[in-house]
């Protein structure tokens, strides 16, 4: 899975944000709003980190069990999916 290119996320206010900046602001406008897990998948899939991967550093962050971690991660996956900020 990659971000698409022009996308960020940036902490602000202690919320983490992501936005469209340059050309893909064109195609996406507004901010979508992570929580603290999401920000965590986010930047796994910016350092190339596998699906199984991502889940691994949710369960080693929080505690939370595999099953429960994998299925927030593969939902988070799907929404980047489906907004057309991530592709497979």
């Amino acid at each position: 899975m990659n971000i698409k290119k022009g996308f960020v996320i940036q902490e602000v206010g202690g919320q983490w944000v992501a936005v469209a900046t340059g050309a893909a602001a064109a195609e996406f406008s507004g901010i979508v709003k992570l929580n603290d897990t999401a920000a965590i998948a986010w930047r796994g899939i910016e350092e190339g980190l596998s699906r199984d991967q991502i889940v691994a550093r949710v369960v080693e962050s929080y505690d939370v069990d595999e099953p429960r971690a994998a299925a927030d991660v593969d939902a988070f996956l799907q929404t980047l999916v489906e907004a057309g900020i991530a592709s497979e």
